[in-house]
């Protein structure tokens, strides 16, 4: 896009370890997940290390789920950046109202766009 080569990915790993001591010292997190809070051992922290591995899959899948859905809407608003340059607050709103917020993303309150229902 604008001819322009972007390589963000190249960190994302360094960057997702250090957001997860963050999610993970919410309450209740580090009992979910069944982590060693005092892992010493080397079993124990690889222990943890196949733990925090497993739920970046996880949090993965749950990204790669939500942008698959919603493609066609990041491709409409992409396009209108491209004729417009910039876009309003009003300019979005209908976008943010297309949103499908797919299965394994936290609900916020006031959140606008669509709960896609579970498949079971």
């Amino acid at each position: 896009m604008f001819q322009t080569q972007f390589l963000g990915a190249e960190d994302d790993l360094e960057k997702y370890s250090t957001l997860a001591p963050n999610y993970l010292a919410l309450d209740g997190v580090q009992e979910k997940l069944c982590l060693l809070p005092a892992a010493k051992t080397p079993e124990e922290v690889a222990y943890n290390a196949s733990v925090l591995h497993q739920l970046r899959s996880q949090h993965f899948d749950v990204l790669t789920e939500f942008f698959r859905v919603n493609w066609d809407l990041l491709d409409d608003l992409a396009a209108q950046v491209r004729e417009r340059l910039t876009l309003d607050g009003p300019s979005v709103q209908p976008y943010l109202e297309r949103v499908v917020l797919t299965a394994g993303l936290p609900a916020f309150e006031g959140a606008v766009g669509q709960v896609q229902e579970e498949q079971v």
